[in-house]
């Protein structure tokens, strides 16, 4: 690539004179130079509430008071890229001077810019303030509009506040940048002159070249080029991997340590590009209206008359006009682009950023800038504060290793397939760590590389050693969530540990949860980082005996919530050692946890600045894989030590621990509740935790009793415990007086943002399609409120709110308005309420707890026992038994069949792979067929052999299930049929989830096992390997057996055509196959018709796909809700007795203009309608407008035709202005 010189950084200062119209073309204009497009941007006069332009940071401090607005008058922008902060300008701020203050490193230099207003002949004249706002050792740029006048900028004469600028800028330090001969505001009047109000003052040791430009931009002021002469940072380089080259260098023989050939392996293949987006062509009418503007300006300029005024004044209305809906326009078609294949990774962009919720960039270094210090100094003072140090270090004991005198089955050395389970589970965009090493790669090394990877991890399981770099991270500060990062105490500390140590971690850790929850070594009342237990399961019991059980009118009901002060990051060492070894952990599991935590470092990183290793012998790793895990087995003690205090009932999420009472009268409660907090107490002192007194609270729900007892005095540690009104706990907020009063306000704010969020991607004419705002609404807006709903009680009126709310979305959703009829509204819409929604969670919770044991205590306990059905979860196979059946490549993903191009990519590959294969290897194709009802058939095609064979089996549940039990009947003819010459046996399979269950290292689903167990027979006698190949590709030997298959089911259920010739039927055992990834989808399957069956039936829906404004334009016609003029003259509220408001009567006819007149009756219109009738088929010609809107057939071509002809009738006779 050819290298490009970094572009010099440059500032616009810009006194816009209001930016409210004008910020359209400065959008445009930013939008056309792209990667050249001003740092800095200082704005003066904007007089606008909130300015958002893509890129920038905006800074405002509103000071100036005026009678209409209160809005700021200063603005500074500065692009996101940039360290910057906002400095302290309150005291040079007045109501007649505005400063806005910001600090901003470009390159290597740091800029103090001040943004100043002031306004003219208002106000005292003195200039002290400057002064006090320059830094003399600091590079300083004062830059706005003073409205002074002095011969030095350009006036004729001097004014006493142009005088006293420019004697205390110099006294400052400041140089001027004006050029006296050039004036930056253009005289309004014919007999005025143009003057330079707008001074630019930089530091001398700052070079800068100053330059006015020519086109005002629709002000009448001339904004100002500030160009810096100073060194910049390189650009931004991306980087391409091709993974083939990757996996040949990886390959080549190395004594390296592992992370530096994956590290060298990379850098061979890897390609890096400089950061370039594509410059946008710029608009051709807009540029002319530009230059038609700047020509009208020039001629104004050189000879003022009014001619000329008139001319400027229509040439900067029109470029306005147009860049305002060029604006518009480029907004709708990004919008307009939105649909049902909308990705959900582009909707939450979407959303973040029209949220304002984007990730904050650059804090540390912005912090740095804050406080005035060096990157290097915040890096130390982070170290310290994220991760304070006990002042003496554990003992060696705590570290050392146990020696091995009985193994135990998972002290084995690993295998292949619980390498390749750990890579498919580790997240592909997990960031990288001080080794650099990421997932991707990892997960494309070639099967002989793997095993020399395993072979690594082994030799560290057997000596019990990790190497001191997989035990490094390092540590980037991030704003904590609604918390402005001004301090140190506003950010929390994210981790970025090795991935080669975290797929170790996971490893160990499905070993080490496989035995723990075997054993049962973990209380049912931890709820926290557990499978099949969740946040839900914790407030399901503290709604049912807090709200749900009659004891109200008797006793009251005290909750506490604790806080654990940096739980995770303050957990001694040995406490973790200790509690594994209670729980029965021992051998290599036991060694690895002490390597795992002892001698880890990490160095905390600020922009470019690596901060010093620092040495962390407390907590468990931030980031680690098994931190979690750890973290929960040190709670275990605390659980079993609250059951002492039966009366006393308790949750544990993590580190938050909840305690309530309903037992006795408030003095039996306080006296319980007061043992249980001495056990929390005695807990923390023995496991040197700390309690957070402060944060620690307590609510007492009263009796109905009014003469009970409800005053109760709790005491944490010996301090005093604050009581409150409203306990939030795992994010839902409980009240005393067992409302959701607090709770519903807050999200009804959360669902009115969301849907003014909606509305800003879709309006009746435009927009996204209703298939996406529907998704929208669900996992936005919906998600939120049903999470915490099944556990509130709600009055009827607040029922009543949430379905409110649900409507307004539903308006948003089909763009109906708000006259239409509810009943027409739910049926277009076809969107659940919220409390359907809610009740179906509610069903789906009690299904998955009564999959497991503690799942079932925690029903039991919670009044739910007759909800536990079902067969319980079969305890897993060990991870150290799984068995390597399929290739350790990654699946190719996006392989739907609307994807066709890369199925044939994929088909091509296959078919190359198929024709370089040895003649002692066989190859098998497996399909299967199911219908609805479970009945299933499966098949085989064996082009080696030249032989197809099928069998029918018993029902089962899903297709996965189908598609495994073809590929074990492969399997066992493979393997019972063996021919001497075959030594390697390849099953391929068109299923990536059959293929996705056999990698799993644990699984409970019996067909995986029995698939493994043939595996496994075969051992030496033969290689068995399963992979996978895209479905109807042109793959023959697929084809073979999908056609089998079909056949074979298609025949088992025709009567005509005899008994099926020698089918064998398998049966499926029906407990021993369950298969929890498989019951989620079957659950997921279930709800979702569920929630299907209580939508309104709608006959008569519209095509999917079509343009935002024919869904509306189809919806309104439909619910007879078009805003005709009848609607209009309705709902017009007259202002005085002259206004007779809009007409209700048809421009054509004279009669009112109902919805039924304009698209059926009208006269005026017969010519346009009837040849939109005449161009449907004679069996889809209406006779009626009902007939139009709700068509008789329902075949969907013929929906189409129908409904395209009503769009055209609505375009072509003017009709659709109505919509």
């Amino acid at each position: 690539n050819k290298r490009r010189r970094n572009p010099q950084p440059w500032f616009l200062q810009w006194n816009c004179g209001g930016l409210q119209q004008k910020i359209y073309e400065l959008k445009t204009r930013l939008l056309a130079l792209n990667d050249k497009a001003p740092d800095v941007i200082l704005l003066q006069e904007a007089n606008v509430k909130k300015i958002k332009i893509r890129g920038y940071n905006t800074y405002i401090n509103p000071s100036i008071q005026r009678q209409t607005t209160n809005y700021g008058n200063v603005a500074t922008l500065i692009k996101k890229t940039h360290k910057q902060t906002k400095l302290n300008s309150e005291a040079a701020c007045s109501d007649y001077r505005e400063v806005v203050s910001t600090r901003v490193s470009i390159g290597e230099t740091r800029i103090n810019i001040h943004n100043i207003y002031i306004r003219p002949s208002v106000g005292s004249n003195e200039a002290s303030w400057i002064k006090n706002l320059v830094q003399k050792d600091k590079h300083t740029i004062l830059a706005g509009d003073f409205n002074a006048r002095h011969t030095a900028w350009g006036y004729a004469n001097k004014n006493a506040r142009g005088k006293n600028i420019k004697k205390a800028c110099v006294a400052a330090g400041l140089q001027l940048c004006n050029d006296p001969d050039t004036p930056t505001r253009l005289a309004q009047a014919m007999n005025q002159n143009d003057t330079s109000p707008d001074l630019t003052w930089v530091s001398p040791r700052l070079r800068v070249q100053w330059q006015v430009q020519a086109d005002p931009m629709g002000s009448d002021h001339l904004p100002i080029h500030i160009r810096l002469l100073i060194r910049t940072t390189p650009r931004r380089r991306v980087t391409f991997t091709k993974w083939d080259d990757f996996r040949t260098a990886i390959s080549r023989p190395s004594d390296v340590p592992f992370a530096d050939r994956i590290r060298q392996a990379l850098r061979e293949s890897r390609t890096e590009y400089n950061v370039r987006e594509g410059t946008p062509s710029p608009d051709l009418h807009l540029v002319k209206l530009w230059d038609k503007r700047l020509e009208a300006l020039l001629c104004y300029r050189t000879r003022k008359s009014l001619r000329n005024k008139i001319r400027l004044n229509h040439a900067t209305a029109e470029a306005k006009r147009y860049t305002i809906k060029l604006c518009r326009t480029i907004w709708h078609s990004l919008c307009d682009s939105f649909n049902e294949r909308t990705g959900y990774r582009t909707l939450w962009k979407v959303y973040k950023g029209l949220a304002g919720k984007a990730k904050t960039s650059n804090t540390g270094s912005n912090l740095a800038l804050r406080l005035d210090i060096t990157e290097e100094e915040l890096a130390e003072e982070a170290g310290d504060c994220f991760f304070p140090q006990q002042s003496k270090p554990p003992t060696a004991e705590v570290y050392t290793r146990q020696p091995i005198l009985h193994e135990h089955p998972a002290d084995a050395s690993f295998t292949l397939a619980e390498l390749q389970d750990a890579l498919t589970a580790a997240r592909a965009k997990t960031a990288p760590g001080p080794d650099l090493v990421t997932i991707t790669s990892l997960r494309n090394l070639p099967l002989d590389t793997m095993k020399e990877l395993l072979k690594t991890y082994n030799a560290i399981w057997m000596e019990g050693e990790l190497p001191a770099d997989w035990k490094r991270s390092t540590v980037i500060p991030i704003p904590k969530p609604g918390k402005t990062p001004h301090t140190m105490a506003n950010l929390r500390p994210i981790s970025l540990t090795s991935n080669l140590c975290k797929v170790m971690e996971r490893m160990v850790t499905a070993r080490l949860s496989w035995i723990l929850e075997s054993t049962g070594a973990f209380h049912p009342m931890q709820t926290g980082f557990r499978p099949h237990l969740s946040t839900q399961d914790s407030l399901l019991m503290i709604y049912h005996d807090l709200y749900e059980r009659r004891l109200f009118k008797s006793q009251p009901r005290t909750l506490v919530a604790i806080d654990i002060r940096k739980a995770f990051d303050s957990i001694p060492h040995s406490t973790i050692v200790s509690a594994a070894k209670r729980r029965g952990v021992q051998g290599r599991l036991l060694n690895f946890i002490k390597t795992f935590l002892q001698d880890r470092t990490f160095q905390v990183s600020i922009g470019q600045t690596k901060g010093q290793w620092r040495t962390n012998n407390i907590g468990v790793p931030q980031g680690a894989v098994l931190s979690p895990l750890l973290f929960n087995l040190a709670m275990v003690d605390l659980a079993l030590a609250l059951e002492a205090v039966p009366e006393v009932r308790f949750t544990i999420y993590a580190d938050d621990v909840t305690l309530w009472t309903t037992a006795g009268g408030a003095k039996s409660q306080q006296n319980n509740m007061q043992r249980a907090l001495n056990i929390v107490t005695t807990f923390a002192l023995k496991s040197g935790l700390e309690l957070s007194k402060e944060k620690t609270t307590y609510m007492v729900i009263p009796c109905r009793r009014r003469s009970a007892r409800t005053d109760i005095e709790l005491r944490l540690d010996g301090v005093a415990i604050t009581p409150t009104n409203s306990v939030k706990i795992l994010g839902v907020t409980f009240e005393t007086k067992g409302g959701a009063v607090t709770w519903l306000r807050q999200v009804k704010s959360q669902w009115k943002d969301g849907i003014e969020l909606l509305k800003a991607i879709s309006s009746k004419a435009w927009g996204a399609q209703e298939d996406l705002l529907r998704r929208l609404v669900r996992t936005i807006l919906t998600s939120k409120v049903v999470y915490g709903l099944n556990y509130l009680r709600l009055t009827k009126n607040q029922e009543m709110t949430l379905v409110t709310m649900m409507r307004a979305a539903m308006r948003v959703v089909t763009g109906l308005p708000r006259f239409t009829p509810v009943d027409q509204l739910e049926r277009i819409a076809q969107m659940n309420t919220i409390r359907e929604i809610a009740d179906e969670m509610r069903i789906s919770q009690a299904c998955r707890l009564s999959r497991t044991r503690h799942g079932r205590i925690i029903l039991t306990s919670s009044g739910r026992p007759h909800l536990i059905e079902g067969p319980l979860i079969p305890t897993p196979t060990p991870p150290w038994d799984a068995e390597i059946v399929t290739p350790v490549k990654p699946l190719p993903s996006h392989q739907g069949l609307e994807n066709p191009g890369r199925r044939a990519t994929q088909a091509a590959i296959h078919r190359s792979e198929v024709s370089k294969l040895a003649a002692h290897v066989e190859v098998f194709y497996t399909d299967a067929a199911r219908d609805d009802s479970g009945r299933t058939a499966i098949a085989w095609h064996s082009p080696t052999r030249n032989k197809t064979s099928h069998q029918l089996t018993s029902h089962t549940k899903s297709t996965c299930t189908a598609e495994l039990l073809a590929i074990m009947f492969a399997v066992e003819t493979a393997t019972t049929t063996l021919r001497p010459e075959i030594r390697e046996t390849r099953i391929y399979t068109d299923s990536q989830e059959a293929v996705r269950a056999l990698r799993r290292s644990s699984t409970c689903n019996a067909t995986v096992a029995q698939i493994r167990e043939l595996v496994r027979q075969a051992g030496a006698r033969q290689t068995i390997i399963i992979a996978w190949i895209p479905g109807h590709a042109d793959i023959p030997g697929n084809e073979r057996a999908d056609g089998a298959a079909r056949a074979l089911l298609h025949a088992s259920i025709q009567p005509s055509q005899g008994p099926v010739p020698s089918p064998v039927q398998r049966d499926v055992p029906p407990d021993e196959d369950y298969d929890p990834y498989e019951s989620k989808k079957e659950e997921r399957r279930a709800r979702k018709e569920r929630l299907s069956a209580l939508l309104p039936s709608n006959p008569h829906p519209i095509p999917r796909g079509l343009p935002r404004w024919e869904q509306v334009a189809l919806h309104r016609l439909q619910s007879r809700s078009m805003v005709t003029p009848v609607w209009r003259a309705r709902f017009h509220r007259p202002t005085d007795q002259q206004d007779t408001g809009p007409d209700p009567n048809c421009v054509h006819c004279g009669v009112p203009a109902t919805c039924h007149h304009l698209v059926w009756s009208c006269p005026g219109t017969s010519r346009e309608r009837v040849a939109a009738i005449n161009s449907l088929p004679p069996p889809l010609r209406p006779t009626t407008l009902r007939e139009w809107t709700h068509p008789r057939t329902s075949a969907p071509a013929d929906l189409t035709l129908v409904f395209s002809s009503i769009i055209s009738y609505l375009r072509s006779s003017g009709t659709g202005r109505y919509i």
